[in-house]
């Protein structure tokens, strides 16, 4: 789990979106919101925001973690504009013995 988020991360602050897709199985259950899925298909338009966004700075804390699946507490900021935005919330991931992500939720809070 851990070296899964670490790539992650990297390829988030990077921008490397089409990286961040090969992290996650096909049949991946992608939870956007709590009331919102994606496919696989749908995650890239999602991600697109990223390259407008400068100065991204991410930290997890995993609180649990197995082989296979992990809990984790986020917090990121970037600057878009003049803007600085920050969010924090929970990702609770599982991953396929390939090592991909096929569940995928997350809640957040943004200020």
């Amino acid at each position: 789990m851990t070296k899964w988020l670490e790539t992650f991360k990297e390829f988030w602050v990077k921008k490397e979106i089409d990286n961040i897709l090969t992290l996650f199985s096909d049949d991946v259950e992608y939870w956007e919101t709590p009331f919102q899925t994606l496919k696989k298909t749908e995650i890239k338009a999602q991600w697109l925001s990223v390259l407008e966004w400068e100065n991204i700075k991410i930290d997890f804390e995993i609180f649990i973690n197995d082989s296979s699946k992990g809990a984790v507490k986020w917090r990121f900021s970037h600057k878009e504009g003049s803007k600085v935005a920050s969010y924090a919330g929970i990702y609770l991931i599982k991953l396929n013995n390939q090592g991909l992500c096929n569940y995928f939720f997350q809640v957040a809070e943004g200020n």
